[in-house]
């Protein structure tokens, strides 16, 4: 468990892979080539997952609530949410779009365009973050634990390029708590 911690936080800080929040923050990245992604919460087992599902929600998107979680997700449902989606590869270095192949590793243009394609359909069918005019484009990276570095480069680029906002990278035990790429015998 703690290897898995310290291997995602080397990739995190040698990627220059820098966590930020759009909150109270504006950040002038003219002149530098960076790739912004965010670390979600921890999935809390006492809530159900409605109220993780909530909290995730808030986090993504933090200008339209009041940020107030006990007050906000206390109680909720679970909604028919499909604001994030994530990127994962498979062993042979197919790149999936939730769970729809777009491109390769070695040829991430299809991720890219594939991404740029669903935007536009989400600024024409009105898809907008809670409570604002700015389509929803956040996208998540899961990528195994075998993944290289240069990998997880090429994705968070091949994101960025296809202009997602925010990019979170979705971590074992984190928000939201989607299946595990690994085996258990891999832990």
């Amino acid at each position: 468990m703690l290897s898995r911690l310290l291997k995602a936080v080397f990739i995190i800080i040698s990627a220059v892979l820098i966590m930020t929040c759009r909150q109270n923050e504006t950040l002038d990245t003219a002149d530098v080539d960076a790739v912004f992604v965010r670390i979600p919460p921890f999935y809390d087992w006492n809530r159900s997952p409605g109220e993780n599902q909530c909290i995730f929600t808030e986090f993504l998107f933090p200008d339209a609530h009041s940020h107030d979680v006990e007050i906000n997700c206390t109680g909720a449902g679970l909604a028919n949410d499909d604001s994030l989606r994530w990127v994962s590869m498979q062993d042979d270095g197919t790149l999936l779009l939730n769970s729809e192949p777009s491109g390769t590793i070695s040829d991430t243009k299809a991720l890219t365009n594939h991404l740029a394609i669903l935007f536009e359909q989400r600024k024409t069918n009105a898809v907008f973050e809670p409570g604002s005019d700015r389509v929803v484009k956040a996208v998540g990276i899961k990528l195994s634990q075998s993944a290289k570095y240069d990998d997880v480069m090429k994705v968070a680029e091949a994101v960025r390029d296809g202009q997602a906002d925010p990019i979170v990278l979705i971590l074992d035990g984190h928000l939201p708590n989607l299946p595990a790429l690994n085996k258990p015998s891999d832990y």
